[in-house]
């Protein structure tokens, strides 16, 4: 009886070039790798970071982190790595310095975002400013944008790599839903033609704040 072949994905190598903390719980790291060089449309794209190194440690922990940017020509990509009650996370970020190797793989269920809308809602937490950043600067001029980043503190938040903030942010806390939904039904334009959401907190708030647009602010909307 032949047994079915488990496909084991490809590791990759980097070196961090920068490591630099850039607001209370969050760093910006500067990864150079050949292996970078393998993909075509960066803007959307993640990759699994290895938390100790897999060679070693077969049950090492992946953290999923959108790329922020990339210089195709240093083969260098930006991350934002932020922290919060992740304790193997917040322990590995700490280690990490300059000079070091860190292990990736690519996360294959990100792509290029749907720019065939004429406005766009961004909504996330400052944990998901790398990929919202990526889909603002993607967007061509002419679009027009509506956002909300919500934070528990102005500390948590972050510019642009160019120093910008285009989003908009919102600090209360604790986070939760119904405060999220109270702001999309104050301010968010009702009805505006041809909308995409791309909305980052995680998959059960992602849902529910889509289904709030749906019904109370734009029936049309789709989803990036």
């Amino acid at each position: 009886m032949n047994t079915p072949q488990t496909s084991v994905p490809t590791i990759f190598t980097g070196i961090v070039i920068l490591k630099d903390k850039i607001a209370a719980n969050t760093y910006h790291l500067k990864i150079q790798s050949q292996n970078f060089s393998i993909f075509h449309d960066i803007t959307g794209l993640a990759v699994y970071l290895y938390l100790s190194d897999p060679y070693y440690d077969s049950a090492a922990r992946r953290h999923h982190a959108y790329v922020w940017d990339y210089d195709p020509v240093y083969h260098i990509a930006d991350f934002a790595i932020t922290i919060f009650s992740d304790d193997t996370l917040k322990d590995w970020t700490q280690r990490i310095q300059e000079g070091d190797t860190v292990f990736f793989i690519p996360s294959l269920l990100e792509g290029s975002p749907d720019i065939t809308g004429d406005h766009y809602f961004l909504i996330g937490t400052a944990a998901s400013l790398p990929l919202l950043y990526q889909i603002y600067r993607a967007l061509p001029v002419v679009k027009r944008v509506t956002s909300v980043i919500y934070a528990e503190d102005k500390e948590n938040i972050f510019s642009d790599l160019d120093h910008s903030f285009p989003l908009n942010f919102f600090c209360t806390r604790p986070l939760n839903p119904q405060v999220m939904q109270e702001y999309i039904q104050k301010y968010f334009p009702k009805n505006t033609g041809h909308t995409v959401s791309c909305i980052a907190i995680d998959d059960d708030t992602d849902e529910l704040l889509y289904k709030y647009i749906q019904e109370h602010i734009n029936r049309e909307i789709r989803k990036m």
